[in-house]
């Protein structure tokens, strides 16, 4: 239900169940320093590259993980969660493509827009002033990935493009908190976990792979069977349940099952 734990589950291609040690400081170090997305493609001799509009990912001043960063490791601040960076990704990504003149690219590009609603009740608008302003995101948002689809396009017509939320934007609530208390309304619960997601495949063959894809944790099994015109990574998927952390009642509970039913369970 959040950025770290979302994405972490993505790029490790697993369901961690917010262990302690992900959940504590181990989420950044999945997301941008060692996880098995990342080795795939060194291995597959891919040129890797993060480019991201906050610091918020790389707070932990990872070491080894991507071949690029458009935030250095030196310019990121000791005492602060990098949230008021403020970065242009997409001239960062232009200056970069230009760089990269060999094939075998992946970017992970990541845009803090629309984001979601307010964390907290003293700052909220209400549940309908909190919607207006998502939807002001998400109508910026459209226009920044115009932008940025055309200008990948122009430059590799071919290209696998991927448009992923790591979670939904709480719409429905008055601020995230209130999703610490158990909810059992199937559209407020899709709020919180309904990732929307376009791929361009630019081949036809993408039908014989990604009809099971229902969840991000697997996302890049899909896409490496794709690349790899073999379905035996397919055989070896993840449930596609979502999970979330509550303070009442307390613990982890399973609030999506595999089929996509708003369930209330134990992992």
């Amino acid at each position: 239900m959040s950025t770290l734990l979302s994405n972490s589950a993505t790029f490790a291609m697993k369901h961690h169940y917010i262990a302690m040690d992900v959940e504590a400081y181990g989420a950044r170090r999945i997301i941008t320093e060692s996880n098995p997305v990342l080795r795939i493609f060194k291995n597959n001799g891919y040129k890797t590259s993060f480019i991201t509009e906050k610091a918020y990912l790389v707070m932990n001043r990872p070491q080894g993980g991507y071949d690029y960063c458009n935030i250095t490791n030196n310019e990121l601040p000791y005492i602060k969660d990098g949230l008021d960076t403020d970065r242009d990704i997409f001239t960062d990504l232009k200056t970069q493509v230009a760089k990269n003149t060999v094939s075998g690219n992946f970017y992970f590009i990541e845009k803090f827009q629309p984001t979601h609603i307010t964390n907290s009740k003293g700052n909220s608008t209400g549940i309908e002033g909190e919607k207006k302003i998502y939807m002001q995101g998400v109508r910026s948002a459209n226009k920044w990935l115009e932008q940025v689809i055309s200008f990948i396009n122009r430059n590799d017509a071919h290209a696998i493009i991927i448009i992923g939320a790591d979670h939904g934007g709480y719409t429905g609530l008055s601020c995230t908190a209130d999703s610490t208390t158990k909810i059992t309304d199937p559209g407020l619960v899709k709020s919180i976990f309904g990732a929307q997601l376009a791929i361009k495949w630019g081949n036809p063959e993408y039908i014989k792979y990604d009809s099971g894809l229902r969840s991000g944790v697997n996302l890049f099994r899909t896409l490496f069977s794709f690349l790899a015109k073999d379905k035996k990574y397919l055989q070896h998927t993840e449930e596609n349940g979502s999970y979330i952390k509550l303070h009442n009642p307390a613990g982890v509970y399973r609030y999506i099952d595999d089929k996509g039913n708003t369930v209330f369970e134990k992992p």
